[in-house]
Order: C-alpha cells, then structure tokens, then sequence
C-alpha cells in the first residue's frame, strides 16, 4: 500500500465520526463492497478473491464511472475499491470517491492503480480516499488487515 499519512486505524476512527471501537463485522453482517474497474479479468480478480471471505460480501460492480455513481449509492457499500484511472471519457475512480463520499455518508474508498502516480496518489487524498493500492497486490495482500478490512 501506498497510503496516506497515519495508519489505516487512524483513518478509520477519523471517518467513524468519533466512534472509537472498530466496527466488528461477520458472515450475517459483513463488510459490504462495491468495485469499479473497466477491465472485466482485472475487476473479476477483486471479485473472486472478496467472495471467498465469510466476512466480506461485494454488493455491485460497474465499469464506467457513470454506472457506479448510479448503481452505487444504492447499494450502501461500506467500502468501494476504484480504478484511478478508466478508458478516455469513462470518468476516474477520483470523481467516483468525491461524488460517493457527497451522496451517501459511509462509503471508505480504496483506489486501485497501475503505476505509482504522484499526482493520483494526491489527488485521492484530497477526495478522501482512505487507501491507494498498487494492482501488483497479491490477493490475500488486498483482503488482509492491513488494506480492505482495516479501511472501514
């Protein structure tokens, strides 16, 4: 993980808005997630992996940035994992994390990138993202403490 400054506990009890018990949550109430990739294997990839852990339930998926602003938020995700950067016109998992963030109160975005990328890594701070992870992850990487699940 990239990351921003703190650890991803001190983001998550900033974003709790004064809770400061982590959330506990289980195979009847899990972690809820939304994914926006354009590529179908790379967003698949997340998907598979999430859908293995009793714990984690992924909720929706898109693959334009217009598709996850509509289908998102009603869908209520605690987490969304966002590609940074999609196909020209398609949008940005940046503007995605932004609009989430003003239309539903809970959401905790994780961005996804190809390539370390200064001015991404920037701009997804200041959208309030909570994470921002190199693709080149493995799998268990993703779904371990020390990213998806220490994000909410």
């Amino acid at each position: 993980m990239l990351g921003f400054t703190g650890s991803p506990q001190s983001v998550r009890h900033r974003r709790t808005r004064g809770l400061t018990e982590p959330r506990t949550f289980t195979e009847h109430d899990p972690i809820r997630v939304f994914l926006l990739d354009d590529h179908e294997v790379v967003q698949r990839g997340p998907a598979d992996l999430l859908d293995t852990e009793p714990d984690i339930s992924v909720v929706g998926d898109a693959d334009t940035a217009a598709h996850a602003l509509t289908d998102g938020p009603a869908l209520r995700p605690h987490v969304a994992v966002l590609d940074v950067r999609l196909r020209d016109g398609d949008g940005d998992g940046i503007t995605v994390c932004r609009e989430l963030h003003d239309r539903i109160p809970e959401p905790t975005c994780l961005m996804l990138v190809s390539f370390d990328d200064e001015e991404a890594l920037l701009d997804a701070g200041m959208a309030r993202a909570a994470a921002y992870v190199l693709k080149q992850i493995k799998g268990s990487g993703l779904v371990s403490a020390g990213h998806l699940r220490s994000c909410y």
